[in-house]
């Protein structure tokens, strides 16, 4: 081959590069802009690799989702809730379902949250009674409490916190809360177990707001492990029907098995690291379904 033919060669072989490489270029750029809802949401943000999982995790997503061809999935609106406060009074709750004479009706066991670490940042306490988790979260603006605590000292447990690209409102549509997974149980550390419990009744957690002492009621609905790289947790949607849509994949993709919730209501994310995979990240998501 001449040196003429090798030259030209190149120039094809870097011309041809470029051509795909732009096409590539342009492809994220649809995907970003958010030109189309499919594409925004599964191509930018739901994983399109799974984690591998163990035998046992096998095991049980096998047995969730025969429990989910079992059940009968009743909409999230034609669904009620017999609620039970800690003084024993009981009432029927009736809101985000737009339905009083429901065809289901859920037993909610409220209980009674005693606030614990506080200071100026403090939003509310986090409860999920069936993991035993149950801590503080706070809210600065920024990863304040990613590696400090409460006091304002350097801690590698830091602190469960609202993210930084958010505001305090616990009523917001969407709320993201970071936390780490430490291995003495503490913080996330027991948020891994949401995997192995049997989801066949609703898990359900609570955040009792400071001050005010209202209590917001959800439903956790989905679970799954991504790298870190593929989390992309969205907290901004162009329409609802992005949201319903970005939601909706995260249930029919999730390692447990849960009725379908009504997509239209407030979600929070809880994000925490994962060993399962190298630069995992295990994402659970709850639904609100009421608050007193």
């Amino acid at each position: 081959m001449t040196k003429k033919k090798i030259i030209i060669n190149v120039i094809v072989f870097v011309f041809a590069f470029t051509l795909v490489f732009a096409a590539v270029h342009v492809a994220t750029l649809r995907v970003e802009d958010g030109m189309s809802v499919e594409e925004e949401v599964l191509g930018h943000v739901i994983p399109a690799t799974l984690t591998p999982f163990s035998a046992n995790d096998i095991a049980t997503m096998l047995r969730m989702n025969a429990n989910r061809e079992n059940n009968v999935n009743i909409p999230a609106h034609q669904r009620a809730f017999q609620v039970r406060l800690p003084d024993g009074a009981e009432h029927l709750q009736t809101e985000f379902t737009n339905q009083v004479g429901a065809s289901s009706v859920s037993v909610i066991d409220i209980p009674s949250i005693v606030h614990g670490n506080r200071n100026d940042n403090f939003v509310g306490t986090l409860y999920i009674p069936a993991l035993a988790i149950k801590d503080s979260v706070f809210w600065t603006g920024d990863d304040f409490y990613l590696r400090r605590d409460y006091r304002g000292r350097n801690s590698a447990a830091g602190e469960l916190y609202i993210d930084g690209r958010l505001t305090n409102n616990l009523m917001a549509s969407d709320i993201l809360i970071n936390g780490h997974n430490m291995n003495n149980g503490t913080k996330f550390g027991r948020l891994r177990r949401v995997v192995e419990h049997d989801h066949s009744a609703p898990m359900h957690m609570f955040i009792k707001e400071y001050p005010s002492g209202r209590v917001f009621v959800y439903e956790i609905f989905a679970a799954q492990i991504v790298h870190s790289s593929a989390t992309g947790v969205h907290l901004n949607f162009s329409s609802d029907f992005a949201r319903n849509f970005y939601y909706r994949e995260w249930w029919r993709n999730s390692l447990i098995s849960t009725l379908e919730p009504d997509f239209n209501n407030p979600v929070i994310t809880l994000n925490t690291c994962d060993s399962t995979i190298n630069g995992g990240h295990l994402l659970v998501f709850a639904i609100m379904i009421m608050w007193l």
